[in-house]
């Protein structure tokens, strides 16, 4: 019976309970409402997750978003398609295999992405300032485990690749 390498870096631990499982969730529904707040676009948060991965990822293909959004192809076609026409991304030829697709984000998809972004940390700024120092590192703490915990951590701001 094999282990995978997973199980192997990640130490036994006791189940949440569900007090924490509760605070957990609504905490991730209060980042919802917060990160959704104010937005000016009509973008899905497949178009959004789209665009952060492949401003993160420039010249990458769709197979390689279908994978990293842990979607179907087909679903992933149709973001793309979606963004393509919106004029927020573009197809480029791949230079060295005329067969594969580049995508790249336009200047109109960078600025779209770079508004969303600049109003979540606006809208995120305003709530941790109603929070008292102490609760707001200790949340930092809490949030760093959290997101390596979940394989969400990206030096630059972005969501990484995918789950690991």
């Amino acid at each position: 019976m094999g282990t995978s390498a997973r199980a192997l870096r990640t130490p036994r631990r006791p189940a949440p309970r569900a007090a924490e499982l509760d605070a957990a969730m609504g905490a991730a529904r209060a980042f919802v409402t917060v990160t959704v707040e104010g937005s000016d676009t009509d973008l899905t948060p497949a178009q959004v997750r789209m665009l952060v991965l492949t401003r993160a990822h420039p010249d990458c293909n769709l197979s390689a978003l279908a994978e990293w959004m842990d979607i179907h192809p087909s679903n992933a076609t149709r973001v793309c398609d979606r963004l393509v026409r919106g004029g927020l991304m573009e197809r480029l030829e791949d230079p060295t295999d005329r067969r594969h697709v580049l995508l790249r984000l336009t200047r109109a998809g960078d600025d779209v992405l770079d508004g969303i972004m600049q109003r979540r940390r606006r809208a995120m700024r305003r709530v941790l300032q109603r929070m008292d120092p102490a609760d707001r590192a200790d949340l930092t703490r809490g949030l760093i485990a959290f997101a390596e915990a979940a394989g969400e951590v990206h030096d630059d701001g972005l969501w990484p690749i995918g789950r690991t």
